[in-house]
């Protein structure tokens, strides 16, 4: 967990992580992890879908019990689509803010570079 926080540069409450993994007809390998987090008082639950690169392929929301306002609109998560887990995967660096809704905008940037540590330590090769 430490080398993960270190990589992520967030904080990882779970020891305990659920995701699946599949290939393509093409053979390329997918893995789709669950994260769920608080945003600002409510929770919300993250589905990341990585490649076998350990970029991010998407990203959808499976839950979000803050108010509507907060909710991140889908041109701001496709922003995500690719990203890998380095200096630029954090929110007014590599991501746009959402305005008005900052809170929502570090939470699930936070999560997309926990995931992305997790995979790694995974799949260390």
């Amino acid at each position: 967990m430490k080398s993960a926080e270190k990589d992520a540069h967030a904080k990882v409450e779970s020891r305990v992580w659920s995701y699946s993994d599949a290939k393509s007809t093409a053979g390329e390998e997918t893995f789709a992890y669950f994260d769920t987090h608080v945003v600002r008082t409510m929770p919300e639950t993250a589905m990341v879908v990585v490649d076998g690169e350990g970029r991010v392929r998407f990203v959808e929301l499976l839950a979000f019990h803050e108010p509507d306002d907060y909710l991140p609109p889908g041109k701001w998560l496709r922003q995500l689509d690719g990203r890998a887990l380095d200096g630029d995967l954090f929110v007014r660096r590599g991501i746009r803010n959402i305005t008005g809704a900052s809170l929502t905008s570090e939470a699930l940037t936070q999560a997309i570079r926990r995931v992305l540590a997790i995979h790694r330590l995974i799949n260390a090769k």
